[in-house]
């Protein structure tokens, strides 16, 4: 057991001071993508309804400050969206019409325009892919942000880029456009969030779980099974970890 406890101390040391970050399935807390695929959607036949796509997302897509209460991502919009995620949740702030992003009481150091030129930025780049995103008001209850939303895309968007129906688009209709998930009162800007039959069920193997499964096999069998087959999650690092931690 003292030698197991000295082993696994050695390779926390290596995590923290080679590698700095953690990136496997459950928590990714580098600062950039490892792998980009910006045009994932390229390959989906235009007839195919965007709702028989499997969508990945973020949750508090734009919350990458305030501490461990605030913070749920590191990467920017932009290494997001080339990453590959194409659903969005951004939470507005509503104040005499200006639209600040938070989460909670923790302002985001960003607006409602910022999030509209990254994904107009991304789809001109890109206009083989589409992107969804929820709209909804966060630490404030005017109940009233249409108002302020029609501005915004005004301003820093071009109404031809969304997507102006309630009907589930195809592949080749969604293609260069921004679907708004309207989660707020209004006339119609885009799908209305609350119509929607969601199922965003997921399952992550938790490196415990992992060790569990895989308690007979060796960590270079291991290291082979997870990174030799295509899984980009796991650095060898965090494998040898997945291997150790259980033991004890």
């Amino acid at each position: 057991m003292p030698k197991l406890i000295t082993k696994l101390t050695v390779l926390l040391g290596i995590v923290h001071f080679s590698c700095g970050k953690i990136q496997r399935p459950d928590f990714d807390d580098t600062s950039e993508p490892e792998f980009y695929n910006p045009t994932w959607m390229a390959s989906i036949p235009d007839h195919q309804p965007l709702s028989a796509v499997s969508i990945p997302g973020t949750h508090n897509t734009m919350a990458v400050y305030g501490g461990i209460y605030a913070e749920c991502q590191t990467w920017t919009l932009a290494d997001q969206l080339r990453a590959g995620i194409r659903y969005l949740d951004v939470r507005v702030r509503h104040v005499d019409g200006n639209l600040t992003i938070h989460h909670g009481v923790s302002y985001q150091k960003s607006h409602f325009g910022h999030v509209l030129e990254g994904v107009e930025n991304f789809l001109q780049e890109h206009p083989s892919e589409t992107v969804l995103m929820r709209l909804k008001e966060e630490f404030s209850e005017t109940n009233n942000i249409y108002g302020a939303v029609v501005n915004y895309i005004e301003n820093f968007a071009r109404w031809d880029m969304l997507w102006h129906s309630r009907l589930v688009p195809t592949m080749g209709e969604a293609r260069g456009k921004l679907i708004i998930l309207q989660d707020f009162h209004g006339p119609d800007l885009g799908m209305r969030y609350g119509s929607l039959d969601i199922a965003d069920d997921w399952k992550v193997y938790h490196r415990f779980f992992i060790s569990t499964i895989n308690g007979g096999v060796s960590m270079n069998t291991l290291r082979q099974q997870l990174l030799g087959t295509g899984n980009k999650y796991f650095s060898p690092t965090a494998v040898e970890l997945v291997c150790l931690l259980p033991q004890g």
